[in-house]
């Protein structure tokens, strides 16, 4: 991780405490990288890939509101119809995430839907097997969405 810029922005914040330049009590290297190592935990970005507000999520993962992603050539993969009147309906299933209607890799995934201005609601799960063609139908008034 390209990390010297964002250490150094993480250093100048942990010197200041409560606004005051030159905190009362020095930092031995040691003790401030162990706190940028904490704060930083957990993140990880690869070289080469566009991270913030805007950024393309990786290959074969739709954003909520974007086109569906695209599956990876060769890949069994099911196509999923939508009917009723839900805003968006997603299939979820660790860190991807396709908005359907559309193609979608074999496996099992959660359904989502989104109803009006609202975050999506969960609606249950379907296993897709290759070449399965099911409909997700929803209700809105119902908050609702059956698999047939």
């Amino acid at each position: 991780m390209g990390g010297g810029l964002l250490g150094v922005g993480i250093a100048l914040w942990l010197g200041h405490r409560d606004g005051h330049p030159g905190a009362d009590r020095q930092m031995s290297d040691v003790h401030l990288a162990a706190q940028i190592e904490d704060l930083v935990e957990g993140i990880e970005v690869e070289d080469g890939v566009e991270a913030g507000p805007g950024a393309a999520g990786p290959a074969g993962v739709s954003n909520p509101g974007s086109a569906p992603g695209s599956i990876p050539v060769g890949a069994a993969s099911a196509s999923v119809a939508v009917e009723g009147d839900a805003d968006a309906v997603f299939l979820v299933s660790d860190s991807r995430r396709y908005e359907v209607p559309g193609a979608v890799p074999a496996g099992t995934w959660h359904i989502e839907a989104r109803f009006g201005d609202g975050a999506p609601i969960p609606q249950g799960s379907v296993r897709l097997g290759e070449g399965d063609h099911p409909v997700i139908a929803c209700t809105a008034a119902e908050g609702r969405c059956r698999v047939r």
